[in-house]
C-alpha cells in the first residue's frame, strides 16, 4: 500500500494502544470560544510553507451535531471543544480543509466570521470544506462519526493549493513531480519493511512537520499523539551520549527553523505517569543531540543552543522494540520543561 495508507493504519492502532482519559462532555453545543482544544493549534499565514499543514487527530464525541441545526451537511458526533484551532493571517483566496481517515467522518469548521461550513463526503468518503476569500482570525475545526461509539484516526490536512484527500500535493505523504501543479493520486505499492539499519532523516516524518521562526507564537508548539518506538537500536548507532532506545528509522516530527535562537529546547511527556522514553534529534548542522531523562523524571528533554536555521529531525525512543508510548512532543525558545509544559 502507498506509505500514506500504512501511515493510517498505524496511527489507528497507536490510537486503540493508547490510554484514553474518561472527561465529561457538554453535549449541547460547539464551543468555538473554547480555550482548549483536544489535538492542539497553529498559527499560519498566506504563503504558509510547507503547505499542507497536517496533524494527526481523532474523530467523534457524545453530542449529535445535527440536532443543532448549523446547516446543510452539519452532521456526526463530536465533542463540545474543537478538535483543532487554526489562527489564520490572511488573506487567501481559498483556504481548504480536510480530513483524511480510515473511515466514514464529517467535518464542521466555524470560521473566523463566525459562520458554520461543514461537509460529508467531499471526496469519496472524506470530507473537504472550502473557505472562499479567508478572514484572518480563528478557525475551529470538529471532526465526527457517525456514531457516538466511533473514533475514526486520520489527519487533518490546512491548504491553500489545490490538494485533495485524492491528491494530495505533499513531499510528505506523496512525490510528485512538479510540486504544487501537477497532483499525483495514489497508486498500490508493495509496502516496504522498516529499516534496522540507522535512522534516516531524508525520509518523511511519522507526525508531521511544522514551521517555526525565532520568536514564535503561541510558545510552545505542541504536538500531541505522538508514539515513541521502532525496530532501530540507536544506541548501535554510536551517536553520542544518551543516544539510546529503539525508534523508527524515519523521524517522528520534523521542524523546518528560521533565524537563531540561543537556545531551542525540544522535549517530551508521557501521556502515563512513570513511562520511559527517549529522544534524539538531528539538528540543522548536522549534530546529534540526546536525552533519556530530564532531571527528576523519565521525561527526556533536548536542547539546542545557539540554532541555526535549517532542518531539524526528531525521534522518540522506547527501551524495547515492542515498547510503544503515546505522549506529546513539545518546542519552546522559553524555560519550559516536562514539569512546567506551559500548555
Amino acid at each position: 500500500m502507498k506509505k500514506f495508507i500504512l501511515a493510517i493504519a498505524v496511527l489507528m492502532l497507536a490510537f486503540s494502544l493508547a490510554p484514553i482519559t474518561a472527561l465529561a462532555q457538554d453535549t449541547t453545543t460547539l464551543n468555538f470560544g473554547a480555550t482548549d482544544t483536544n489535538f492542539g493549534s497553529v498559527t499560519i499565514a498566506t504563503g504558509f510553507l510547507p503547505d499542507p499543514y497536517i496533524v494527526t487527530l481523532i474523530s467523534g464525541g457524545p453530542m449529535d451535531v445535527s440536532t443543532l441545526n448549523l446547516g446543510a451537511d452539519c452532521r456526526g458526533y463530536a465533542t463540545s471543544q474543537p478538535d483543532f484551532r487554526i489562527n489564520w493571517t490572511g488573506p487567501t483566496n481559498n483556504l481548504r480543509f480536510f480530513f483524511v481517515g480510515a473511515g466514514d467522518a464529517t467535518m464542521i469548521v466555524n470560521d473566523a466570521a463566525g459562520n458554520w461550513l461543514c461537509n460529508d463526503d467531499g471526496d469519496g468518503l472524506n470530507p473537504v470544506v472550502n473557505v472562499p476569500n479567508a478572514a484572518t482570525g480563528q478557525y475551529d475545526v470538529w471532526i465526527g462519526s457517525f456514531s457516538q461509539s466511533d473514533l475514526v484516526g486520520g489527519y487533518l490536512i490546512v491548504t491553500e493549493l489545490n490538494s485533495m484527500p485524492s491528491a494530495i500535493l505533499s513531499p510528505i505523504l506523496i512525490t510528485s513531480p512538479a510540486m504544487g501543479t501537477t497532483a499525483v493520486a495514489p497508486t498500490v505499492e508493495a509496502p516496504v519493511p522498516p529499516s534496522t539499519t540507522g535512522l534516516d532523516f531524508a525520509l518523511a516524518p511519522n507526525f508531521g512537520t511544522a514551521v517555526l521562526a525565532s520568536g514564535f507564537v503561541p510558545d510552545p508548539n505542541v504536538v500531541p499523539n505522538i508514539i515513541s518506538g521502532g525496530s532501530v537500536d540507536v544506541t548501535a548507532l554510536n551517536l553520542g551520549t544518551d543516544c539510546r532506545g529503539y525508534a523508527t528509522s524515519a523521524p517522528d516530527y520534523r521542524i523546518t527553523w528560521t533565524g537563531t535562537s540561543p537556545n531551542l529546547r525540544v522535549f517530551f511527556v508521557a501521556a502515563t505517569v512513570g513511562q520511559d522514553a527517549t529522544l534524539i534529534v538531528n539538528a540543522a548542522d548536522g549534530n546529534w543531540y540526546c536525552s533519556d531523562d530530564t532531571a527528576g523524571g523519565l521525561n527526556p528533554t533536548v536542547n539546542v543552543p545557539n540554532a541555526v536555521a535549517g532542518q531539524y529531525d526528531i525521534w522518540v525512543g522506547s527501551f524495547s522494540a515492542t515498547d510503544r508510548i503515546n505522549g506529546t512532543l513539545y518546542i519552546t525558545e522559553l524555560a519550559h520543561d516536562p514539569a512546567n509544559p506551559g500548555a
